[in-house]
């Protein structure tokens, strides 16, 4: 039973679901900036036919899943790689 509720919790966080399918891992030394990652994001959730949260929550939603970010000189930046399978 908690493997469902697991899986229905992932498939409804939308921003989960985008870092698991898309391949991004937390990383301690590589980041991307957070409007890349959120445009990429907005892309997928279109694709998918998903709704996408609003960039404040897609952030909110990152560090809930300890996902580092901050802020840098040309804006915020969040610590992700993209692993490819």
């Amino acid at each position: 039973m908690d493997n469902v509720l697991e899986r229905y919790m992932r498939e409804s966080n939308t921003v989960i679901l985008f870092l698991e399918e898309e391949g991004y891992r937390a990383s301690l030394d590589e980041y991307v900036q957070l409007k890349e990652l959120y445009n990429d994001y907005k892309l997928f959730c279109y694709d998918g036919s998903y709704h996408p949260v609003s960039k404040r929550n897609f952030s909110e939603r990152l560090r809930n899943v300890n996902i580092k970010s901050e802020r840098k000189n040309y804006g915020m930046v969040v610590y992700v790689k993209k692993y490819f399978f």
